[in-house]
């Protein structure tokens, strides 16, 4: 099926990197690439660019997280509860409470990718524009921020640190 829209969209496969997207199942990325194909060349464009660039984000995450649970959330008893930073002994404390911040950080950065694979699998063309204002969020912010739903401007006014034009 996905030769025949491509063959319709006089696309090569090659053109296409979402066949390359590791995270997601076989189901999403055909789900995926039959929606994409229904936006405009542009938009199509972006939405492949934001998954791809979340698909990295996504095995960025997985591979921090597996060296988190390992290193710091298991004892020398096996035991995978996450360390007490108050428990801690004086010297260790500062280390197990920064890889705890790591964690709940990751676990958070997780969620709102699993979020934003989910929205850009059955609505592409709304994932690549701002939620608040309606533009089209710009690459550089894809790049750093892959589930990101708000463009710049909008995320600083959130924040409280208006916008400076750049």
């Amino acid at each position: 099926m996905f030769q025949q829209v491509l063959s319709m969209t006089g696309t090569q496969a090659s053109d296409f990197p979402a066949l390359a997207l590791v995270n997601f199942t076989s189901e999403e990325r055909k789900k995926f690439m039959v929606n994409v194909m229904n936006l405009t060349p542009k938009i199509r464009e972006e939405a492949i660019f934001k998954a791809v660039a979340l698909d990295k984000q996504i095995s960025r995450i997985q591979l921090t997280r597996r060296i988190t649970n390992r290193k710091f959330f298991t004892d020398e008893m096996g035991s995978s509860e996450p360390p007490d930073p108050k428990m801690a002994d004086g010297g260790n404390s500062y280390e197990v409470e920064k890889n705890c911040c790591l964690a709940i950080r990751c676990n958070k950065v997780w969620r709102k990718s699993m979020e934003m694979k989910q929205k850009l699998i059955s609505f592409p063309g709304q994932a690549v524009f701002c939620g608040e204002c309606g533009c089209l969020i710009d690459r550089e912010r894809v790049e750093e921020v892959p589930h990101t739903a708000h463009c710049v401007k909008c995320k600083n006014s959130h924040n409280g640190n208006g916008h400076n034009g750049s």
